[in-house]
């Protein structure tokens, strides 16, 4: 005869069993514990690391031009433009808390690069000596 099993513990709260394996890491973890993450359970690790950068889609699309930017300097403008409506929203709407303000700040911060490079790059071009054959 075999002997049964031990119950596998939740590492967070040992008094409880753990019901579920969070699909990322592994790891056991109780309902208490887990958190609802794209239709799967998940450990709060793992939850806490796939939603740093959620935010509205102007945050999305801001953090994209300010990316882009860096090549095309007036896309810099819209991102700036988009980043800051969003910051005004995220101001003004309480139920949305602060989702979005990293990626809203770091497309501000692209596009700020994004703009003095450019100007840079105009001003360069612009001093340099024509060569005429």
């Amino acid at each position: 005869m075999t002997e049964p099993m031990p119950e596998a513990r939740c590492p967070r709260d040992p008094e409880n069993v753990a019901d579920a394996v969070c699909p990322r890491c592994g790891t056991f973890m109780c309902p208490a514990c887990a958190v609802l993450r794209e239709n799967e359970r998940q450990c709060p690790d793992c939850a806490r690391r796939t939603s740093a950068f959620t935010g509205s889609w102007l945050a999305v699309i801001a953090g994209i031009l300010g990316f882009v930017s860096l090549a095309c300097a007036p896309l810099g403008l819209v991102a700036i433009l988009l980043a800051g409506i969003d910051l005004v929203s995220m101001a003004t709407n309480d139920k949305r808390g602060r989702q979005g303000l990293k990626l809203d700040l770091i497309a501000i911060g692209l596009s700020v690069v994004g703009l003095v490079l450019g100007v840079l790059f105009v001003m360069n071009a612009a001093s340099s000596p024509e060569v005429t054959p």
